[in-house]
């Protein structure tokens, strides 16, 4: 058996299903046979037998939902009310009169109510012994707490909304459906924590769940507090305490579990974690800033080597994203800095606290919880206190017997009036007047006022104590100012006040610390991916700006190298052009011959001088149409063996573009020296230097 609450069922009888059916049927349908529903009311009527026996077995759970589902569907077929009387017990005051209503959501809410009566009692019929059992257990006080929220939100409204006049049983009033859904869900949750101590899990887990159980069992009480006093008293009394002391069991359970898993020790983990992942998330960004720093390097190294040539656009301007999203993470890290160093302080501020709560039991009665003056029990304010105290007991006593008194006045009273018959001696009065008066109450008064006689005595006594009972609770009220007053200037007990305060406050603070090293943890374990993929994005940039410096700078060299040392590239003028003539040849004159060829030319180890001529256009004559086939590219001779050919950068770009594109090169025939034809088969083509 456990010590938890079970929830009872609420008793029926059965009613006339049939009779109000054909009723029903006969009355507003009038072209209807009442025999074609026959199977129907019978379906009807052993399915509710079904569930009025409240056989404990989990078979019944789908009798109770067959029922409430046959019940949803006659609501939409048939009124509420079809003159058939639903009879229902108090749940947890069966010797009241029942609440008897033609009303068919009336019998939905108390079948949900019973069905919620169910998981409860088969939650308690589990073994507490075993995992499976508290598996079970929990499981069942779960679906228990889902039937009441289902019959809060939505049988109950229908119910309530289908009543002409407000009439229920406070047993299914709001607060009371609403305070036996949290009892379940505690019932559940220390079903779980029996579960986690059987397991020995980490101390952190059971003292969360023993806080887990408290914070429900406290919103039992205070749900039923809060309500009025006549909804209040549907529940048991005894109930009430139970709350209350299952909510200080687990609050006091979680506070040993604290102390068990040595709370100062968790929290310096925690802060060591904490600024771990910090120091990862500042490597990261250095990282970032490294990689933009290097780059920037390298531009302006090749910046200050090719000076104005070098036209790759500045690293400031083209990493100015990054560097803006960079500086963003960096106050966004300053800001966790200050926040982590907030905390640290907190810890630093509470640790002497903290580490008390941890302490063991000894160390805790030894708490200085006085100082050396006041802790002599001699002292006048603690003699007084205990002055207070012993008389304040004694009103108190008092009280309490005159409260017994009373209540023993009013047993004898009812004792009296339970065997007090007085019909005889009104029969005997009537037997005095005269055949055929109208008989009426009033001619018995005087019988009355007699017999009611036998019952002042009580009525005196019971009176007599009020003005004792007044005159006591005024010394009650008085006593009590008078001990309070007293214990706040009692210095031992305002250093015990001040002590359990502190105690409470160092709780409170270690909590807060432990979750905001949690939320620490996340928020750098979440950041770090930000701050990663920046890195990726600026290793990106930083491949792709490298490959076009390096693309620049291959260009610039190559130019470098086709430029002969000490001579840069002319641009022609109109009045100044070089005449091409070929080698051997006077220049006034122009020949059609072919050319020397390269190799005669090369081995005479000589430049030819070019002449300026008046008129360029006489050379040009000379040439072949553009698109002869006459033309022909030159490999490019060493400019210690070629003739300088002075031209614009638009020709020595156009050979440079000729000769990267893989251009065809012709191998040329050897002439002898004295320029004789060309070999057989060859055909002499003019060249272009």
């Amino acid at each position: 058996m456990s010590n938890q609450l079970l929830l009872p069922f609420k008793q029926t009888t059965q009613p006339p299903i049939a009779d109000a059916v054909r009723e029903h049927i006969s009355k507003y349908h009038p072209g209807t046979l009442p025999d074609a529903f026959t199977w129907d009311i019978a379906h009807w009527e052993s399915l509710r037998r079904e569930v009025s026996n409240q056989t404990v077995h989990s078979s019944t759970v789908d009798s109770f939902l067959k029922y409430h589902a046959q019940l949803v569907l006659l609501l939409t077929k048939l009124p509420v009310d079809i003159d058939l009387p639903i009879t229902y017990y108090h749940a947890f005051q069966p010797t009241q009169s029942p609440l008897s209503l033609s009303n068919l959501a009336y019998e939905r809410v108390c079948i949900l109510f019973n069905l919620a009566s169910l998981f409860c009692h088969l939650a308690e019929a589990q073994s507490r012994e075993t995992t499976e059992g508290i598996k079970r257990a929990s499981a069942n006080y779960q679906n228990a707490a889902g039937t009441l929220a289902y019959l809060l939100e939505s049988a109950l409204p229908a119910f309530v909304a289908s009543l002409a006049h407000p009439t229920s049983s406070n047993d299914l009033s709001k607060p009371v459906i609403k305070a036996l859904e949290y009892m379940m869900l505690a019932q559940a949750a220390e079903c779980y924590w029996k579960k986690a101590v059987m397991d020995s899990l980490r101390n952190s887990t059971i003292a969360r769940l023993s806080q887990q159980v408290a914070s429900y069992y406290g919103l039992a009480y205070t749900t039923i507090q809060a309500a009025p006093a006549l909804v209040a008293s549907a529940l048991p009394s005894h109930w009430m305490a139970h709350f209350q002391t299952k909510q200080h069991h687990f609050e006091a359970a979680a506070q040993i579990q604290v102390r068990a898993d040595d709370g100062p020790l968790r929290v310096q983990q925690l802060l060591e974690d904490v600024e771990a992942l910090a120091i990862q998330d500042r490597l990261l960004l250095s990282e970032v800033y490294d990689i933009l720093d290097a780059e920037a390097e390298d531009d302006e190294l090749y910046r200050k080597k090719f000076g104005s040539k070098w036209s790759n656009e500045p690293s400031h301007i083209a990493n100015d994203d990054l560097v803006t999203k960079a500086k963003h993470f960096t106050s966004v890290l300053e800001r966790a800095h200050d926040t982590d160093r907030t905390v640290k302080d907190k810890w630093r501020d509470w640790r002497t606290g903290i580490e008390t709560l941890a302490s063991d039991e000894s160390t805790l009665q030894r708490l200085p919880m006085a100082s050396p003056a006041s802790k002599s029990p001699s002292s006048p304010l603690s003699t007084q206190t205990k002055s207070h105290v012993r008389i304040l007991r004694g009103h108190l006593e008092s009280l309490d017997e005159l409260r017994r008194n009373r209540q023993h006045s009013l047993i004898r009273a009812q004792n009296l009036s339970s065997g007090d018959d007085i019909s005889d001696r009104i029969k005997l009065v009537a037997l005095g007047f005269e055949r055929w008066t109208q008989v009426k109450a009033e001619m018995f008064e005087d019988v009355m006022e007699e017999e009611l006689q036998k019952y002042d005595k009580f009525r005196n006594e019971i009176a007599a104590t009020a003005d004792e009972q007044k005159e006591l609770l005024k010394k009650i009220e008085e006593r009590n100012a008078a001990l309070l007053q007293s214990r706040h200037e009692d210095p031992i007990n305002k250093n015990l006040e001040k002590m359990v305060k502190n105690l409470n406050a160092a709780h409170a603070k270690y909590k807060e610390i432990v979750q905001n090293c949690g939320e620490g943890l996340k928020f750098y374990n979440d950041f770090a991916q930000h701050l990663k993929d920046l890195r990726d994005s600026c290793k990106e940039w930083a491949y792709s700006r490298k490959q076009k410096m390096n693309a620049i700078v291959e260009e610039l060299e190559l130019i470098n190298l086709n430029t002969p040392p000490n001579q840069s590239p002319i641009t022609p003028s109109d009045d100044l052009a070089p005449t091409l003539s070929p080698p051997g040849s006077s220049p006034d004159t122009t020949t059609s011959s072919p050319p020397a060829s390269p190799s005669t030319s090369r081995s005479s180890n000589k430049r030819e001088k070019l002449t300026p001529r008046s008129n360029s256009t006489a050379i040009i004559a000379d040439l072949p149409p553009p698109n002869s086939s006459q033309w022909e590219p030159l490999v490019p001779v060493p400019p210690t063996a070629s003739p300088v050919v002075r031209g614009g950068p638009s020709t020595r770009s156009k050979r440079q573009s000729r000769d990267e594109a893989g251009s065809p090169v012709v191998q040329h025939v050897p002439q002898s020296a004295g320029g004789s034809a060309p070999t057989k088969g060859s055909k002499p083509k003019r060249q272009v230097y």
